[in-house]
């Protein structure tokens, strides 16, 4: 779930399809583990089980907490995203160079925008610079 909400949080596939590529995953990574490999095949909670821990208050801060840990925000990646996001604004792209300028606090929106791709960045800054601050 934590993959599929960096990629797209607004789509995420139906449970059941993601319980399934989680099979898929255990299958693949365990090849050489039968003994690991049916462990954790049979520690996969049955669908109710997984539709009431979705529906727990907490699931998305958990969820996005488990990203943060992996590492996915870490000072060089955020770095990286940045230049790529001001070369490509450099290259003639509006949105790369109005979501960098935003992330750098020189621009903000006068009037509400239906944007979900500037929504998302916006929630991220949200997150790091609160991350910052604390």
């Amino acid at each position: 779930m934590a993959g599929h909400t960096v990629v797209n949080p607004e789509k995420l596939p139906a449970l059941t399809i993601m319980v399934e590529e989680l099979k898929e995953e255990i299958e693949k990574r365990y090849t050489d583990d039968e003994t690991l490999k049916k462990l954790l095949l049979d520690s996969i909670p049955n669908m109710a089980s997984v539709r009431v821990w979705v529906k727990k208050e907490g699931w998305d801060e958990a969820v996005w907490g488990y990203v943060r840990a992996e590492g996915l925000f870490t000072a060089s990646k955020r770095a990286q995203m940045i230049e790529s996001l001001r070369t490509r604004g450099l290259d003639r792209s509006d949105v790369a160079a109005k979501i960098w300028l935003t992330l750098s606090g020189d621009y903000s929106e006068k009037m509400e925008v239906d944007n979900k791709s500037v929504d998302m960045y916006r929630e991220i800054n949200n997150i790091l610079h609160k991350k910052k601050q604390e």
